[in-house]
């Protein structure tokens, strides 16, 4: 793997010498060695044959120095754990042992060269093949990260390319090579030195801290990237300790300075992952590559790819093309089938690469409800408009700078609601183009309209040849489909005139012409002909004020369903209930019955989507099938025609409803993928809705449908539908004091509260509770009423009555199932007390509701909860503390994305930012919560807009006007979720804040004679027990391990010789002992499959600190000279790391021990050295 300082390896073949001799000697029975590939400062590789698997792989072995100062069994250990890694951009660890009094491992042998061997051909490296590279080394890191495997020594030597792939070698090797070069610290400082591995090295390495996470790796890698595309690395340098301290202190020159042409998001990601603090960078590998991929402009909407070719048209595409240069609305017109979308299609897919930022496609047929069109595209485009702000509006602030080609198809039937929407869009957003397909015009000022002609047929009365017949698009359009299905066909002078036919009776219509060729697998061109022939006889009596192509276009439909059998006639008409498209187990539960089993349906319909009368598609979370909305239409013809629409639309409703229900108890707690699964069929959803409301027999079941809806509308951000929703259900319910009544008042009051209609929650919030204690009992809907009236009265500034209904429900709450209850109660309950005054109560709820979150560990009550409580913390002075409960809630709402509390956060550390004198950046964030709260509708009680007042008018006094609302309004163009990444670049950053009385506190002093106490009290030896010394043990593990870890790696560390059995029942004896000593549960938490320190509470390590301090205070002596912060810290170490409580102790411990060691030698000799006087006597 290689670490600084070294040699380049030499690739000549050379002679073994003795030790390698008898190295192969000792390997004879597994291995031969073959030749010498390469030797470097810490390791020989020798190419070698695998004797067991006749495989070739690379035998690595370590120097026998490294071997002597490492010891076999750590070596071994640490390998075991990159051995256990598995993926397809990790190179494998074969093997690993002692042979010859040298350590060795095996690895396969990689016949590509690295990317230093790249590197040095191309020092800069094309953006997309430097941009594969770091997605696929960031993937592997990410893989390793997850199982506890952190790499250390990311670099291009360590990136082996393979077959166009990026390989990580190396992988656990720098951290045993790191434990034996203790020693040989010294050598890092000698000036002249060759600069290797400190060009990738995070500062937290280059300082030399020994409790690392992936976020060391990320830094290396964005390093890495760096110099991929720059062609050096961020930070060079003479010598080493140059180069380490501009790591230390000097930002990253910005990439674009170096390479211009580097994408914007590319840039930004790069400067967020060369962050100088851990905590300042991405939260893990994952998000860093999405960052990097992030596009410069609205994600929008692509056009969906197509599977089958474009065929003629080269005349209209030219025609729109040319139009939309002259035009800002140009609306594709004609009839169903006409090909307007295809053609839409095909002209944005060829002039994309004009609109800066690309062309963005809205598929409008499954929406019926033209009320919801701007509801519709700005899902579409990942526009979010949480809370009662328009949709339009949001729209309108999204696009605003839009340079862009918006497509919306098929408007026919919401053409009117189409019409507002593309109005109000070309009014407010200058560089937006809008092109649209409709049957009809939308009929704005400075539309034009465009009729989308018929594929080109052959001259009219003219003899049909082969020849002739090519040259017609709608004959090339049919011999293609048809070859699709039949790829004998062939057009020849025999069928030419039967293919002209069919083509000339269609009218040229792409999607006929698609339908009948379906037919040809089993049907020859004169079958067709004939039996298409007999249709149009058939509907030529028909409707006379149809339009001629819709007439044909029917009958091609008609033609191609009597061609279906009877069983699948039935299902596909049956099929036109769903709205935007369906699964099979849908299909299968709604249109199965009579003459057809659910055990026939898949059969049946995988039959109709060979006829290509349904679509199948596999983007979404499961197998969707859909129709084509002309088809749809059709087809529920057909179910009127039987007298099976009301059916089975009534079994469509009752389908969705038993699904709303199904979800209704996950949708609170954004679990089991239930919100996701519900959000693919959110067409259905509205059709089944729509049902209810319109069943007058349905009444009942219309509000069973919308209260179960409640939180699936809150968690899409659709507010003003969920109420609108539950407002229809009540009215038609009448005043009957159902459970279901009470439930929809208690979703009712909710809306109210959080559109900000104060008055109008405390009547329904009462109703419910009145109605639900008669009908439901101590119920969770009791809870949720109860809670409703508690807001209310809370709102209204009767704290007293608040507390007493909130106490009750809180009572509720415990006493029924499940408990992400009594964290609602809990919530609610610390508001209270916390308005009141009543600090130590609203601690005792918050602390209550944060544990119990997370011990169930549901993303949307950490993140209330989390939330809360740090803004509690924040009241009490703790600063620090509420910026752990901030980490905790923000990854949380990462996920919900909830506004609620994300207002609460981001209000909180603008108060922090202004206390530490980041005026900029607090200004920031009160503008990305003056932007949220508009959004969401949440207006701020009276105190709440006070403090707010006052926190904005000292920001503003501290930059002056000008400078404060440019910062506010950077803010106020923050999204929601570049709020919560603006929030994340504080979170974990350290404060400065007093303690306040009656915190609890963990100290723990380790250096030098070993001191626990707990809230000022010092533990005494007995209360570990008689001679057992492992959960101190286990404490001070954890301690020295602040990300956690996992139990395996703690069973490794101090049990190394016991069995899993034993390790597991050792573990969980030794936690719960140490958790009983310590006086609460929750010091200890298992988080992400790790255990660890509780983030939340108080705990000064003295290890922790001296590391910290001592790291600041050798950044202050080399920017100003300033010995006293170094004098400061090295009185911190009163004595070696667990120096008289080591009996019994595993070897972990001697990693910190030595390290803080060896920093306060250097310390001292530093601090000697600036103050010219004889070096103190270290012993």
């Amino acid at each position: 793997m290689g670490r600084w300082p070294a040699r380049p390896l030499r690739t000549h073949i050379q002679p073994m010498i003795p030790h390698d001799e008898r190295l192969a000697e000792a390997l004879a029975g597994r291995y031969r060695l073959e030749r010498l590939l390469g030797r470097g400062g810490m390791a020989t590789v020798h190419l070698a044959e695998d004797l067991k698997h006749h495989r070739k792989v690379a035998v690595k072995v370590l120097g026998s120095d490294f071997g002597t100062e490492l010891g076999a069994a750590r070596f071994l250990r640490e390998i075991e754990l990159a051995a256990a890694l598995s993926h397809p951009n990790i190179l494998a660890v074969h093997d690993s042992g002692e042979a010859a009094g040298v350590l060795y491992y095996v690895t396969p042998y990689v016949e590509g060269k690295s990317l230093r061997d790249r590197l040095r051909r191309d020092p800069r490296l094309p953006l997309e093949e430097a941009l594969q590279i770091a997605r696929e080394v960031a993937d592997a890191l990410g893989y390793a990260h997850h199982r506890g495997v952190i790499h250390r020594d990311i670099k291009p030597e360590n990136i082996l390319l393979q077959s166009g792939h990026a390989v990580v070698a190396d992988f656990g090797i720098a951290r045993a090579i790191t434990a034996a070069e203790g020693a040989r610290s010294a050598a890092l400082t000698q000036p002249g030195v060759a600069i290797g591995t400190p060009d990738y090295m995070s500062p937290e390495q280059a300082a030399g801290e020994g409790e690392l996470n992936g976020r060391c790796d990320q830094y290396a890698l964005a390093c890495v990237l760096y110099e991929m595309l720059a062609g050096q690395p961020p930070f060079t340098g003479p010598t080493i300790e140059s180069v380490l301290f501009r790591q230390l202190t000097v930002d990253a020159p910005r990439i674009t300075d170096l390479r211009p042409d580097v994408p914007k998001p590319v840039a930004a990601a790069l400067a967020r992952a060369l962050a100088k603090a851990p905590a300042d960078r991405f939260s893990g590998m994952a998000a860093f590559v999405d960052a990097i991929e992030a596009p410069e402009a609205p994600a929008g909407a692509p056009p969906p790819a197509q599977l089958t070719s474009f065929i003629g048209r080269e005349r209209e595409t030219a025609a729109v093309q040319d139009l939309l240069q002259g035009t800002r609305l140009l609306t594709l017109t004609g009839a169903g089938g006409s090909g307007k979308t295809r053609l839409a299609l095909e002209v944005a897919s060829r002039v994309g690469a004009q609109y800066p930022d690309g062309v963005a496609w809205v598929e409008l047929a499954p929406l019926s409800n033209p009320e919801l069109v701007p509801h519709h595209v700005a899902d579409a485009l990942g526009v979010r408009r949480d809370g009662i702000r328009s949709a339009g509006d949001a729209l309108l602030e999204a696009l605003r700078d839009w340079e862009a080609l918006l497509v919306l198809d098929n408007c026919e039937h919401l053409v009117e609601a189409c019409a507002r929407l593309a109005e109000a869009l070309l009014r407010g957003c200058p560089r937006l183009r809008i092109m649209t397909t409709s049957r009809e015009a939308l009929g704005v000022g400075g539309e034009r309209a465009w009729l989308v002609p018929a594929l080109t047929l052959p001259e009219a009365g003219k003899r049909v040849t082969r020849a002739v017949a090519a040259g017609s698009e709608a004959i090339r359009l049919f011999v293609e489909r048809t070859q699709a299905v039949r790829p004998s066909f062939q057009l020849i002078d025999g069928n030419a005139t039967a293919v002209a036919q069919i083509c000339d009776r269609l009218d040229g219509l792409p999607l006929a012409i698609e339908l009948a060729a379906a037919r040809a697998r089993v049907l020859d061109p004169q079958q067709i002909a004939t039996r298409l022939d007999d249709v149009f006889g058939l509907l030529s009596s028909g409707s006379r004020t149809a339009l001629p192509r819709q007439r044909t276009l029917r009958g091609t439909i008609e033609w191609s369903h009597a061609l279906l059998t009877a069983q699948e006639q039935i299902l596909f008409r049956r099929l036109a209930v769903f709205a935007g498209g369906f699964t099979i187990d849908a299909a299968e539960a709604v249109a199965a019955g009579g003459a057809m089993a659910a055990a026939d349906v898949l059969d049946l319909l995988s039959g109709l989507v060979e006829k290509s009368l349904v679509l199948l598609e596999t983007e979404a979370l499961e197998a969707r099938y859909r129709m084509l909305e002309t088809i749809r239409q059709f087809a529920r013809e057909r179910l009127e025609e039987v007298g099976e629409a009301a059916e089975f639309g009534r079994r469509h409703a009752q389908f969705f409803l038993a699904r709303a229900a199904a979800a209704d108890p996950f949708l609170p707690v954004h679990a089991e993928g239930w919100q996701e699964r519900l959000a693919e069929d959110v067409g259905n959803l509205r059709a089944a809705a729509d049902w209810f409301e319109q069943d007058p027999t349905a009444v009942d079941d219309n509000l069973l449908f919308a209260t179960a809806l409640h939180w699936f509308w809150f968690g899409l951000g659709h507010y003003r539908e969920g109420r609108r929703r539950i407002e229809t259900a009540l009215e038609r319910s009448g005043g009957a004091r159902t459970r279901a009544r009470g439930r929809a008042l208690s979703s009712l009051a909710m809306y109210f509260a959080l559109q900000g209609e104060r008055v109008a929650i405390g009547p329904v919030a009462e109703e419910s509770v009145a109605i639900l204690r008669e009908t439901a009992g101590s119920s969770v809907d009791l809870v949720c009423a109860l809670v409703a009236v508690g807001q209310s009265l809370l709102l209204a500034g009767d704290l007293a009555g608040a507390a007493r209904v909130l106490a009750e429900a809180l009572g509720v709450a415990r006493a029924v199932r499940p408990r992400y209850w009594i964290t609602y109660a809990l919530y609610w309950q610390g508001c209270v007390a916390q308005a009141c005054g009543d600090l130590a109560a609203a601690r005792a709820a918050f602390d209550e509701g944060v544990a119990l979150a997370l011990e169930d560990g549901y993303n949307a009550p950490i993140a209330h909860l989390a939330t809360m409580r740090g803004r509690l913390a924040l009241a009490e002075g703790d600063n620090a503390g509420a910026l752990g409960f901030f980490a905790v809630g923000l990854a949380s709402l990462k996920r919900t994305k909830n506004h609620w509390s994300t207002i609460i956060l981001v209000e909180d550390l603008a108060r922090i930012a202004a206390d530490r004198g980041d005026a900029v950046r607090a200004a920031r964030l009160l503008g990305a919560v003056a932007n949220l709260r508009e959004e969401a509708g949440a207006a701020p009680l009276p105190l709440e807009r006070e403090i707010l007042d006052r926190l904005a008018g000292s920001v503003r006094a501290s930059l002056g006007v000008a400078a404060f609302e440019a910062a506010f309004q950077t803010g106020q163009a923050l999204s929601l979720s570049s709020a919560l990444d603006l929030a994340e670049t504080m979170v974990g950053e350290p404060a400065a804040a007093a303690r306040p009385a009656g915190t609890s506190i963990l100290r723990v002093s380790a250096l030098g004679p070993l001191e626990i106490s707990v809230d000022g009290e010092r533990l005494p030896a007995a209360a570990w027990g008689e001679g057992d010394a492992k959960p101190r043990e286990l404490l001070l593990y954890l301690l020295c391990h602040p990300a956690g870890r996992t139990r395996d790696q703690i069973g490794l560390a101090c049990w190394r010789d016991a069995s899993p059995a034993q390790v597991k029942n050792n573990f969980h004896v030794t936690l719960h002992h140490l958790r009983r000593t310590l006086g609460r549960p929750d010091w200890i938490v298992f988080e992400e499959e790790r255990y660890r320190i509780n983030p939340r509470l108080v705990v000064e390590f003295d290890g922790r600190r001296f590391e910290t301090e001592l790291r600041v205070a050798r950044a202050a002596l080399a920017r100003a000279g300033d010995t006293a912060p170094l004098a400061r810290a090295l009185a911190l170490y009163r004595g070696d790391f667990l120096e008289d409580a080591t009996a019994g102790a595993g070897d972990w411990y001697l990693e910190h021990r030595d390290r803080w060691h060896r920093l306060y030698l250097e310390g001292q000799l530093a601090l000697g050295e600036l103050r010219r006087g004889p070096v103190p006597d270290l012993e």
